[in-house]
């Protein structure tokens, strides 16, 4: 008997991580639908606030608000750990919806601090690439926003790879100490990181595209879309949204089995 590590290949695993969503489209509508009409009924309560006149209007909103917030916060890390353990081990959900465990709490603040670092990369790069503009008299461009978005993501997607990989391995039952995850990374550098970049990126593009003709949309119209339309676009835009971290918990689930060594 011998030891070793199934063959990995971070483009070629990046790229079958997004068609894996595809060809698993039951699963992840299983996991997905009940968090959507969750999101989003909130959100069509939202809509109505605005035909709701005197103090329960202020009311209405703020307590519809917190809903939608509160099921973006759990619904990420419950769908991510969820399709980890379906690629892992073909464990579905036992109910109608992937409910949160003693996981969820775990991933969600480090989500935050994710986020958080997004948002504080992309105002940097954007900031500093609307000064290069200022400085060459160029005019002020709308996707400068949008460049600096994507490449604040990536960025943090790189740096933070090795924290998804221990939460991958969490997902499962598994434990790293922090010396193990920093050796598995090196070992893995760059492939880990290139590779999520690569699963991520097809429903990240189709999600900004989307946002950029949504917000072409409520110009061309002065603001003045249909509210079913809107839910439209919100829902596709959550829709995409679930299926990158389908993807990415994809992917991070095939890097965490070539870890695992197999006896033969």
């Amino acid at each position: 008997m011998s030891e070793g590590h199934p063959k990995f290949g971070a483009i070629y695993e990046g790229t079958a991580a997004p068609l894996s969503v595809l060809r698993g489209w039951r699963t992840f509508l299983h996991l997905s639908v009940p968090w959507i009409v969750l999101i989003l009924s909130p959100v069509a309560a939202l809509r109505l606030v605005g035909y709701v006149d005197g103090p329960a209007r202020g009311t209405l909103f703020v307590a519809d608000a917190m809903l939608v917030v509160s099921a973006l916060v759990v619904s990420f890390p419950s769908i991510a750990v969820a399709w980890v353990r379906w690629t892992s081990k073909g464990e579905r959900p036992r109910g109608m919806i992937a409910l949160p465990d003693r996981l969820v709490p775990v991933i969600v603040w480090r989500l935050w601090i994710f986020f958080a670092s997004v948002v504080v990369l992309e105002r940097w790069f954007a900031s500093g690439l609307h000064s290069v503009e200022a400085m060459a008299h160029l005019p002020r461009l709308a996707f400068v926003d949008t460049i600096a978005s994507a490449v604040a993501d990536a960025v943090v997607v790189v740096v933070a790879s090795d924290r998804m990989l221990r939460l991958t391995a969490l997902a499962v039952g598994d434990t790293y100490t922090s010396d193990v995850s920093v050796a598995l990374h090196r070992k893995m550098w760059p492939s880990l990181p290139l590779g999520l970049v690569i699963a991520l990126a097809p429903f990240y593009v189709l999600r900004q595209g989307l946002s950029a003709f949504f917000d072409f949309e409520k110009l061309a119209t002065g603001y003045h879309l249909y509210d079913p339309v809107v839910l439209g676009f919100e829902g596709v835009g959550i829709v995409l949204g679930f299926a990158g971290v389908a993807s990415g918990a994809a992917f991070l689930s095939h890097a965490y089995r070539s870890t695992k060594p197999q006896v033969c």
